[in-house]
């Protein structure tokens, strides 16, 4: 039987009410946080509820952090469960440091519907990272 793979996450988060979550270092602590639950997540669909200590292969999961407009990628590459072990294996996160936005303009002006300042590059990431390891497209 196949098992399901957590390979992308994205994070939708439009919340204006706790404005700390839509500044860098909040968006930051999100990615790292959220990767770790779903690489965990995706390690307990692998080797069982119970798993502990090293993987015997890493699991890596893509994270999208977005707001519709403001778009941050990462990556956590959980290789351990020994979260308390200083030496030894570690997981690895990275992320891009900036957080890019897809436009600059999304909106009605003057009755029309106007899009200017397009970023190509972002949603070239968002595909990438999105279909990365895709087969039979």
């Amino acid at each position: 039987m196949p098992k399901h793979n957590v390979h992308t996450c994205i994070d939708h988060n439009n919340d204006k009410i706790i404005q700390e979550l839509r500044l860098p270092e909040g968006v930051h602590a999100r990615a790292l946080t959220l990767g770790f639950l779903c690489a965990l997540a995706q390690a307990r669909l692998v080797y069982g509820i119970d798993v502990k200590g090293d993987l015997t292969e890493p699991v890596a999961v893509h994270h999208i952090h977005t707001d519709g407009c403001n778009f941050h990628f990462s990556v956590f590459q959980l290789n351990t469960l020994n979260l308390d072990e200083p030496t030894g294996i570690k997981n690895i996160f990275w992320h891009e440091e900036d957080i890019s936005s897809l436009f600059d303009v999304c909106d009605y002006v003057m009755a029309k519907p106007t899009l200017s300042g397009y970023n190509p590059e972002i949603f070239s990431k968002f595909s990438a990272m999105y279909l990365q390891n895709a087969k039979d497209l």
